[in-house]
């Protein structure tokens, strides 16, 4: 059953998916796979309160998955509910310490929060476990950038140039980094 959901949303026939992975949870009501797939299809389709569901049941089932307690927090965040966001996180690191996904997103979470020396610190570490992490190279960058006291004794305006030259070089097309770089360059964008 699980499989002909998979097929089903390969064939974008959410539908039939949908009906697939309630019969796979109707003839095993403990198994964790078909309820996390539903409620991933549920997410994708922005249905945030059916997929909050379903990622709840997955979690009573089984309390240390991962990827249910990520996307617990994504929603979470995308919901505006930062603090139960940073607390799924958390939860996640201590399973996964070493997320930098996670740990890019909780720099996120507490920008909003305007705690930015605690941002800077997640970012920073998002990026010593994945130094090619795009997105908190850009959020550490931008941080910088609007932020040019947060720095310890000086906004140091080489480095960010150069973060955000890195970030280019791995993806040519990020409109923020191309953005940050242009107003602090003068509009060269290159600058070494």
């Amino acid at each position: 059953m699980i499989n002909l959901a998979h097929i089903a949303e390969l064939e974008g026939d959410y539908h039939r998916a949908v009906q697939q992975y309630q019969k796979a949870i109707e003839s095993d009501p403990q198994a964790v796979h078909p309820r996390f797939c539903l409620a991933v299809l549920y997410d994708q389709h922005d249905m945030f309160e059916e997929a909050m569901n379903e990622y709840q049941g997955v979690l009573e089932r089984d309390p240390h998955h991962v990827k249910a307690l990520f996307n617990t927090g994504n929603l979470y965040a995308q919901l505006g509910d930062y603090t139960n966001a940073i607390q799924f996180f958390e939860k996640v690191l201590t399973l996964d310490q070493d997320n930098a996904e996670v740990w890019n997103n909780l720099g996120s979470l507490f920008e909003e929060r305007k705690d930015y020396h605690k941002a800077i610190s997640a970012y920073q570490q998002s990026l010593s476990i994945n130094h090619f992490q795009e997105k908190a190279h850009v959020n550490l960058a931008r941080l910088q950038y609007l932020h040019p006291r947060l720095n310890s004794d000086h906004f140091d305006k080489a480095d960010v140039i150069r973060r955000l030259n890195f970030v280019l070089s791995m993806n040519p097309r990020n409109k923020t980094a191309q953005e940050i770089l242009r107003q602090l360059t003068g509009g060269k964008i290159h600058e070494d």
